[in-house]
């Protein structure tokens, strides 16, 4: 006797039979099953218990009949699981592409979207028509994502982080991206752009930095070295779907090492992307755990090496052989923010853009595509960061920054005002230099332009032409003269804006003080006070009106402190909130009041 000539199979305290010949056909598991169990005549298979009976008469007629009945997706998506359980690639096939797919709906997507990202990121191997569930799932999510997140906000709040960051990646290429990107800063808890970019980012150094051997990207080993002028460059390797290069270089006069990557093509798909890499690169017999990993923001469009790291601490006249290690991978929401902040640079002109590092910056004013109807904004955005960054910038970052602007689309009455209003910008060598340079030769004739216009200029103010040094010093005094007219009150508007946005933080953040103060104590903090040994009786004495009688323990003690600082805490933040709401209520009665930061 080859196979068992009979199974059956326990489902629900329900018996269901099949001839085992036609069962060992179907998938490799009865196969294995029934050649283990060939000595007995009868194989009896009790289901676990999430297996329900209509799925199973559903795979029943599979499996004598070799198709499907009509389903529906609920069905579907249970019949999945059996044919996942009994190891059938080939009904788990058909009904991903042919009964799932096709038909998925709005109000059951989500299920679809947990299943997949659950079995995917749960199994090293898994069917490509997992992978073509999971995207086509997100697709259709990202394109309802409104919809969803009136109906299903609950359920969205649950979804694996994984599932909901390649959602809110899709969403992002929709139309509805700014309703995309809000409900990513109020998942991520935070008010503006640049905050939600650096909080991506920390979060994106932290899951990198948990498995980094798995990030290897491209492994070289360098035989041929000379310490000389030398470069070299790898074979194509790619870091997500796009593809790249590494190059390296080494400079006799400075002796030292410098490893690029650069993109190997440019194609129309990527062609005004920046892509966002978290990467590391271990060099010889480094200790991988202790490199730090960092972030790299490179325009797509351009072939232009983007330095990733520079070493300075080896032997290299005695150096013949040595090998390099690239880990990396893309963040590619933060990608996605980038080009967002490409098409509205507007964002980078307030407060927040202190924040902003000092190489997206860079790779922003760097682009053709940056959204500016002339260079002088431009400019702007690059001296507003100037003025309000901490970050110490060096030789090298400065003239990177100084390429970074087309100063030959510059106008007159921009550069003038860029001089009066922010002062850091000029009192650095290279700006100043430029900019005097400017000024002098706008009277001459126009040279051979050493950049290409940005693609969003206005064709009108392209490019600035003086008949005559005089024409241009009337257009210097002239600026000037406006200037001076204009600029107290400009400023003074600037100064009230400043001051407005500073007031509506702390009255948000004190109405979140007073409703978190306010707000009755919580299950999860009576669990807390539990596991300080404090009983239920300890805790009804705290909330009794003081008849009972109790002992005075240690415990006691802390716990009434405890009470009586959160109710002056509660009467402090309900008298600053008004004291503050008075105080704007007047200030706008009052123009001239000044508001004091503290």
């Amino acid at each position: 006797m080859s196979t068992a000539s009979e199974v059956s199979f326990v489902v629900e305290n329900q018996d269901f039979k099949i001839r085992g010949d036609k069962l060992a056909k179907t998938s490799t598991y009865y196969a294995e099953l029934l050649e283990t169990s060939k000595d007995y005549s009868e194989l009896r298979l009790i289901l676990p218990d999430w297996i329900s009976i209509k799925p199973f008469q559903a795979y029943l007629h599979y499996l004598e009949n070799q198709n499907l009945p009509k389903i529906d997706l609920i069905i579907a998506q249970k019949l999945l699981w059996l044919a996942d359980f009994f190891k059938d690639p080939t009904l788990q096939q058909n009904l991903i592409s042919q009964h799932i797919i096709p038909y998925l709906k709005k109000e059951i997507v989500l299920l679809f979207v947990q299943d997949a990202c659950t079995k995917i990121y749960s199994n090293e191997e898994t069917l490509k028509c997992w992978h073509e569930l999971y995207y086509a799932s997100c697709e259709f999510s990202a394109n309802n994502l409104r919809y969803l997140y009136e109906k299903f906000s609950k359920v969205l709040d649950k979804l694996d982080t994984n599932a909901l960051n390649t959602i809110f990646l899709m969403g992002l290429n929709t139309i509805d991206s700014d309703f995309i990107i809000d409900k990513i800063k109020e998942s991520k808890k935070v008010e503006s752009y640049i905050d939600l970019l650096i909080v991506l980012e920390k979060e994106n150094l932290e899951v990198f930095s948990q498995d980094v051997s798995k990030k290897l990207v491209v492994e070289w080993n360098i035989e041929d070295f000379e310490f000389n002028n030398f470069y070299k460059e790898t074979e194509v390797f790619k870091i997500a779907s796009t593809e790249w290069v590494l190059c390296l270089w080494c400079f006799e006069h400075e002796n030292r090492l410098e490893i690029s990557i650069k993109q190997s093509g440019i194609t129309k798909e990527t062609k005004y992307n920046i892509s966002v890499l978290t990467c590391i690169v271990q060099v010889q017999d480094e200790i991988l755990e202790t490199l730090t990993p960092q972030i790299f923001p490179i325009p797509e469009h351009t072939q232009n090496q983007c330095i990733i790291r520079e070493i300075t601490s080896l032997d290299l006249e005695n150096l013949t052989n040595f090998s390099i290690k690239v880990y990396a991978q893309t963040n590619d929401i933060a990608s996605n923010l980038l080009q967002k902040l490409v098409s509205k640079p507007e964002i980078l002109l307030t407060s927040e853009s202190e924040k902003f590092p000092y190489s997206h910056l860079n790779a922003i004013l760097d682009l053709k595509q940056l959204n500016v109807n002339c260079e002088d904004t431009a400019l702007e955005i690059l001296a507003n960061w100037v003025q309000l960054t901490s970050y110490s910038l060096s030789e090298y970052e400065l003239k990177a920054l100084s390429t970074s602007i087309r100063w030959e689309y510059t106008t007159i009455k921009g550069l003038i005002t860029i001089i009066c209003n922010y002062p850091k910008l000029k009192s650095y060598q290279i700006f100043q230099s430029l900019i005097r340079n400017q000024i002098e030769n706008r009277g001459k004739t126009l040279g051979k332009e050493t950049h290409r216009p940005r693609k969003s200029y206005k064709k009108y103010v392209a490019r600035e032409k003086y008949s005559n040094p005089k024409e241009c010093f009337n257009a210097v005094i002239e600026s000037i003269f406006t200037y001076n007219a204009m600029d107290k009150e400009s400023n003074k508007i600037k100064d009230l804006k400043d001051h407005l946005n500073y007031a509506q933080k702390e009255i948000s953040t004190l109405k979140n003080m007073r409703k978190e103060i306010m707000s009755p104590i919580s299950y999860n903090k009576m669990e807390e006070d539990m596991s300080l040994n404090l009983t239920p009786v300890i805790m009804g004495n705290h909330f009794t009106d003081g008849n009972q009688k109790s002992r005075v323990t240690t415990m006691d003690t802390a716990n009434k402190c405890t009470i009586l600082t959160t109710r002056i805490k509660s009467r402090r933040a309900g008298s600053a909130l008004n004291d503050l709401a008075s105080k704007i209520r007047n200030g706008r009665r009052n123009p001239s009041y000044n508001f004091t930061r503290k």
